[in-house]
């Protein structure tokens, strides 16, 4: 969140933190919600979402723990 990201920012500068850098902050965050990061130890793109509905579907990929991220993009967990 916005809020978690200051409070990174404060705890790790050797400054204060900007005021423009603390607005671009929270501009960004009430025009795109939430940044999510997490882990993925492999991806697969293909610009054919169907082909990636394939794998999804397929019981054989069950085990690589994929979730789509993206129509193209699909994820392996880490």
């Amino acid at each position: 969140s916005a809020a978690d990201l200051h409070a990174f920012l404060a705890r790790h500068s050797r400054t204060p933190v900007p005021q423009p850098l603390t607005y671009l902050i929270d501009d960004v965050a009430r025009r795109h919600g939430r940044l999510r990061v997490g882990a993925a130890s492999a991806y697969v793109r293909c610009d054919d979402d169907a082909t990636l509905d394939e794998i999804l579907a397929d019981k054989r990929a069950a085990g690589l723990g994929l979730r789509r991220l993206a129509p193209t993009v699909l994820a392996a967990q880490a």
